[in-house]
């Protein structure tokens, strides 16, 4: 049997505070007024975020255990909204996450879970976020299911696809409101015919792990043969791995050049072999992003640094200062620059192939020069270097970038490999807002 729950409040202090009322209609009036704004509150912050399961863990005597069938007395999230007593609670959902794919062990699915759905009003819902697969799916009229909620939402502002298959009807039918979209997966699927003329609200487009390059060319065919952009609102463009279609990204780059803001990304490295040429390819093809000089922001994570020099960049920086002299040939706005150094495997894993030490007398000259022209970057704030243990001491020292130090442009972070944390490194704060995950940074 469980132990009753313990009272926020003493029992005393409540009786205190009920037996100080006063008795009269006006006092319980605000009573229940009040009463009922603190429920609708915490209503409000409970059921604004929540995850439908059509192979659900079950709910029973309070506890959260996996579905057994042979337990009738066992019920589903769904089941419980569905409830005249609680069906009110849909209305507060704001960002729906669907788990429509079953977890390891569960089979069986959640009859109330459709029915669920079609009772949260689809004019709340601002975000939807499709949750990745753990196994196949039995069931067919999955992907009919995810269309219907995002036709329903018709002014959807979000949209996260973690599943590996990314399909073309979901972007289609969201492709009027959505403002941010976030594509995880790894496959695309065109399983509709047609192209999207614009997204013309789309102002973030973000591939959190990895560019999926059919996806987007995809996106940018509607208008191929117009001049008017396909995406004449979008902001930011986050490409967390490397990737050598830069065809594709350049195609955006230059159509966004007027309303780009922000572009993160990470130099394609064919392997640690071919440094300190990362943008070379196996065939000896640069592989280059043509960053357009009307950014606000920008955000390269570097796959080498600090090793041995060659004859075609006798700097161990001189590809990364190959791209900032592309980027202040013209009028440059850039304001904010963040750089993402090599982790301490990746470093170990290289000390392997290089032995010897690392050049650092005058890595850093040029890297300094060019950075602190302010007739090159006359609207640079500050430059954020991100760096493990091995380079944290370098980097902070006053001597390695001189003249961006007496400007007081450098910010220097440490990242904590183990914990996966930030921190700065003169402050001793955590940092929450880094570009590196295409989640907690945001650029517009």
């Amino acid at each position: 049997m469980s132990a009753p729950p313990v009272p926020l409040l003493p029992v005393e202090l409540c009786h205190e505070i009920v037996s100080n009322l006063r008795d009269d209609l006006a006092a319980l009036q605000r009573c229940a007024l009040v009463c009922a704004t603190l429920r609708h509150i915490v209503q409000q912050h409970l059921f604004a975020d929540i995850t439908l399961f059509r192979f659900p863990v079950t709910t029973l005597l309070g506890r959260e255990i996996h579905e057994k069938q042979s337990n009738v007395n066992a019920e589903t999230r769904c089941s419980w909204l569905l409830r005249p007593a609680h069906s009110h609670l849909l209305s507060h959902v704001r960002h729906l996450r669907l788990q429509c794919f079953p977890p390891p062990g569960h089979s069986t699915p959640d009859p109330s879970f459709i029915s669920a759905l079609e009772q949260i009003p689809a004019h709340n819902l601002k975000k939807i976020t499709i949750l990745r697969r753990y196994r196949d799916d039995p069931l067919s009229d999955t992907e009919d299911i995810i269309r219907n909620v995002l036709r329903r939402s018709t002014v959807l502002e979000e949209l996260n696809l973690e599943e590996r298959r990314v399909l073309a009807s979901y972007l289609m039918t969201c492709s009027p409101s959505v403002q941010t979209l976030r594509i995880h997966g790894t496959e695309f699927v065109e399983d509709e015919a047609g192209l999207v003329d614009a997204w013309p609200k789309l102002k973030s487009l973000i591939f959190p792990q990895r560019l999926l390059p059919e996806c987007l060319l995809w996106m940018i065919m509607g208008r191929m043969e117009e001049k008017h952009s396909v995406f004449p609102s979008l902001k930011l463009l986050f490409l967390g791995d490397e990737s050598k279609e830069v065809e594709a990204v350049n195609e955006v780059l230059d159509m966004c050049k007027q309303s780009l803001w922000s572009f993160v990304y990470t130099p394609y490295c064919y392997s640690f072999t071919s440094y300190p040429n990362p943008c070379y390819n196996q065939n000896g093809n640069v592989i280059e992003y043509t960053v357009p000089p009307t950014l606000r922001t920008l955000a390269i994570k570097c796959p080498v640094m600090l090793k041995p020099a060659s004859g075609t960049y006798p700097n161990s920086f001189g590809w990364l200062i190959h791209t900032f002299r592309q980027l202040s040939r013209q009028s440059c706005y850039l304001e904010e620059l963040h750089i993402k150094f090599l982790t301490t495997p990746q470093i170990e894993r290289l000390d392997a192939l290089f032995p010897g030490g690392f050049p650092v007398d005058s890595c850093f000259h040029e890297f300094d020069q060019l950075l602190s022209d302010e007739t090159r970057f006359p609207a640079l704030k500050k430059v954020y270097l991100t760096v493990g243990r091995h380079y944290l001491n370098l980097f902070a020292h006053p001597g390695t970038l001189p003249n961006l130090n007496k400007m007081g442009l450098v910010g220097v972070i440490y990242e904590e490999i183990s914990t996966r944390q930030f921190w700065a490194y003169n402050t001793k704060t955590l940092l929450h807002d880094l570009p590196w995950d295409g989640w907690s940074y945001s650029f517009v």
